[in-house]
């Protein structure tokens, strides 16, 4: 995960350090009383002493990293299910670090910030850069966790499931028997089959079952069982036939096996809105760029011959000192390209956001990306996505019918473009992936997640082997 280094004007009296040393914690807590923007009073060393563990996330309102941190509701999902509201083991506490930066930057506004950090945040913002150094933070974000005896840690990975993972750790804290999140976050139309994958966030402390219903209207069109493991992500896979369900309708709603279990559904509606395709054969691609232009990429791929058809070229953003910062030459402005397809193919329209944070850019237009047939009819879009997906599957179709076993059988073909690989078969989700060096080390071994991309950039120079199954392809990196 990218760090970005505190400004000296921030932190005057703190040491500037590599992004790549560990945060240092103080010898003890900082002591005295803090208070929110809500006018609240926090005394962190009060809570410990009550026996709750405290989350602080110390981040600033222009530093994308944080932007993204914020955006994946891992902060947000642990106040509101072991917050006040739920356990009440947890507090939760964001920090805005840097003395230069206003209300109005928090409020999204300012000229100091990505986006508004207040809507929709319900644990407490503590603007305090002094507090901040008694931290002894020194890059945005730092997020750690102090146990009630003290122990301060810092929290890595800072996705949802590995909040909770770091906040079960410390003594008092006690997770839901069962709290699970739903994302509906893939699907495609190819003829008249209709493909959902579904992901499946566990917070609780046991395995969740229960069933996912999809309704066009309000009506239920399908329904799969699923069975979610205990702080993990799961995806499932399935698939329905329907000539008349516009996938743009589709809503999905989970019902766990037991009535004592709480649904935390979290469906992405961006991610959803797929329309079932009409035959043809020229489709205008338009991207609007968000403020990290250069983490952006469309690819079409055709998932049968697992063939990259074409991709964009690199975008430009704004780095400097070997971080990312928002803005560049290519961030928020449209860019438009006209493509074609033979009879037959169904194509996969690949948005990727290389960081995972989704595409999202302050102003009235947004970021999104739009696909539409040579009649300007609408037929694909993602918009304003708040970093819950990493990639967005669209596939359209030509005149000739492509069957969902055309697109599911097979093997795999991987797809390398610069620091990531893209296992190009959709039916292989929820299959395990391992990755070996050349001498036959493991690399990396998962089940294959819904995006279907694995970073590259922090291997050594080799050849590579993807195994699935028993069938295997491999990769260089230079």
């Amino acid at each position: 995960m990218k760090k970005l280094l505190l400004s000296a004007i921030a932190l005057m009296s703190v040491g500037v350090v590599s992004a790549q040393n560990p945060w240092s914690p103080p010898a003890s807590v900082p002591s005295g009383t803090y208070t929110d923007l809500n006018g609240n009073s926090h005394d962190i060393q009060g809570y410990l002493n009550a026996g709750k563990t405290v989350l602080v996330d110390i981040s600033a309102t222009w530093c994308g990293p944080c932007w993204s941190l914020h955006n994946n509701k891992g902060l947000e999902t642990a106040y509101q299910i072991l917050g006040p509201n739920g356990q009440d083991d947890v507090v939760v506490l964001f920090i805005e670090g840097d003395n230069s930066t206003t209300l109005a930057d928090l409020q999204g506004t300012g000229p100091k910030t990505i986006g508004n950090w207040i809507e929709g945040t319900n644990y407490p913002i503590i603007d305090d850069g002094a507090l901040a150094q008694a931290f002894n933070a020194t890059y945005f974000p730092t997020l750690f966790k102090i146990c009630p005896d003290g122990t301060m840690t810092e929290v890595s990975p800072r996705t949802p499931i590995g909040i909770f993972n770091a906040l079960k750790g410390c003594t008092g804290v006690e997770l839901p028997a069962n709290e699970i999140g739903i994302t509906a976050n893939y699907s495609y139309a190819c003829d008249d089959e209709i493909g959902v994958s579904v992901k499946a966030t566990n917070f609780g402390s046991a395995t969740s079952t229960g069933a996912v219903d999809i309704k066009h209207q309000g009506t239920t069109v399908h329904t799969f069982n699923i069975s979610a493991p205990s702080l993990a992500d799961s995806t499932f896979l399935s698939s329905f036939t329907s000539s008349s369900v516009n996938t743009n309708d589709l809503t999905f709603e989970f019902t766990p096996a037991s009535g004592t279990d709480k649904a935390y559904n979290n469906v992405d509606d961006a991610s959803i809105n797929q329309t079932t395709m009409d035959a043809f054969n020229e489709f205008n691609i338009t991207l609007h760029t968000d403020s990290f232009p250069s983490e952006t990429s469309v690819l079409l791929i055709n998932p049968i011959t697992s063939t990259v058809l074409w991709s964009t070229p690199q975008y430009q953003g704004n780095i400097s000192g070997g971080n990312l910062y928002p803005g560049g030459p290519d961030a928020d402005k449209d860019f438009s390209y006209t493509q074609n397809i033979t009879n037959g193919e169904c194509v996969l329209v690949y948005l990727r956001d290389s960081y995972g944070d989704g595409m999202k850019v302050a102003g009235a237009s947004g970021a999104y990306m739009r696909v539409k047939d040579a009649n300007n009819n609408l037929i694909a879009e993602v918009k304003n996505t708040d970093g819950n997906f990493r990639t967005v599957g669209k596939f359209v179709k030509a005149d000739e019918n492509v069957s969902i076993d055309e697109i599911m059988k097979g093997a795999f073909k991987i797809y390398q473009d610069g620091s990531f690989v893209i296992i190009t078969n959709p039916g292989l989700i929820g299959n395990t992936v391992t990755i070996t060096d050349i001498q036959g080390k493991t690399i990396h071994a998962a089940k294959v997640a819904e995006d279907l991309t694995f970073d590259t950039q922090n291997l050594a120079s080799g050849t590579y082997l993807v195994t699935i199954g028993n069938h295997t392809e491999k990769f260089i990196v230079r």
